[in-house]
């Protein structure tokens, strides 16, 4: 199982953005995992995240099938994903439902079991 970097900061409001780089420097990744919903990625919303991440040469790959009040099954394909692709930082947007699979994803991809248990 991977190790993934969970820390206990979360940022929340319009320039919480900002706080991006100093985490990345604080942190060093090599592949970030973001969570978030497809509603967002379609709004642009995301593009200044991409930006930052590609400005400091950081590999990142997308989980955008986040939906409200979010199923078992869901969580189950998010922490198969997390694993399967091998991030060491992960990075939720969007609400509650965003930011709770994050945290659900960084814990469980390095356990073994399943969500349900």
């Amino acid at each position: 199982m991977q190790k993934l970097t969970f820390t206990a900061q979360n940022y929340v409001g319009i320039d919480s953005i900002n706080q991006l780089p100093n985490e990345l420097k604080r942190y060093s990744p090599k592949k970030i995992i973001i969570i978030t919903d497809q509603i967002l990625i379609e709004l642009g919303l995301l593009k200044s995240i991409f930006s930052i991440l590609e400005s400091n040469d950081i590999e990142y790959t997308v989980f955008s099938g986040v939906e409200p009040e979010p199923s078992i099954q869901l969580a189950q394909r998010l922490v198969d994903f997390v694993q399967k692709e091998q991030g060491d930082f992960i990075i939720g947007i969007g609400g509650g439902s965003a930011l709770d699979l994050a945290k659900l994803a960084a814990v469980l991809s390095c356990q073994e079991g399943k969500v349900e248990e």
